[in-house]
């Protein structure tokens, strides 16, 4: 091989010029192949490298919530996502009703005593609190109530009770007494219950509904 500066040939072996102690030129190739390995990534090879590393990420990251992903291309925060649905507690239902019994059935309101006092709210009895005790359109008893808990068997023995109550103290002769009961979901445990006394107490539930309305300005 010959050296790359005056050309004089070097012995197999030699690395070094003896003239003038250059380097051969099989030297300068190889150093240029090495060179060579640090360029930039192709842009496949980039890619996977960045996935490999995306990938070790710690889950908050990987989301967006520590790296910043959940902003938009032109820099602006992205919106939460919402929350699927909205909730409305046993306790508010029970105020709503007291308040508008009319939400439940037309011509529905809360039962008066003979002084024309309404005391049909949280109305008490020897067999427990009447969460709503309401009078229809056609003068029938009707009794609300609003479970706090999720609704078992003992439930429907509950609301049994207390119709049973007011049709013997309140009730006139053949007057109708009814039941109205307001849960989230009807229970494989009181479906066969709930069947058994159709047309003296019904089921309903409840949901949240949302408006929107133009203010004036």
């Amino acid at each position: 091989m010959l050296c790359r500066k005056c050309n004089t040939r070097i012995e197999d072996g030699g690395t070094v010029c003896l003239n003038c102690g250059g380097k051969s030129a099989a030297v300068g190739r190889s150093a240029s192949r090495g060179a060579r390995t640090k360029l930039p990534l192709s842009p496949s090879r980039a890619q996977e490298a960045v996935v490999e590393l995306d990938e070790e990420l710690p889950p908050a990251a990987r989301s967006g919530e520590a790296s910043g992903r959940g902003a938009s291309a032109s820099g602006e925060a992205s919106a939460p996502v919402p929350d699927q649905g909205f909730t409305i507690e046993p306790p508010a239902v029970r105020e709503l009703v007291a308040e508008q019994p009319e939400l439940l059935e037309p011509g529905l309101c809360a039962y008066s005593d003979d002084t024309g006092r309404r005391v049909g709210v949280g109305f008490e009895t020897e067999v427990g609190v009447i969460d709503l005790l309401a009078r229809d359109e056609s003068g029938a008893f009707v009794v609300v109530m609003v479970p706090a808990s999720a609704p078992g068997r003992d439930l429907v023995s509950s609301m049994l009770e207390r119709i049973g109550w007011v049709r013997k103290h309140l009730g006139k002769e053949h007057q109708e007494v009814r039941g109205i009961l307001l849960i989230e979901s009807l229970g494989s445990e009181l479906r066969y219950a709930a069947a058994a006394i159709t047309g003296t107490v019904s089921f309903k539930t409840y949901r949240v509904a949302v408006s929107f309305d133009a203010l004036e300005v």
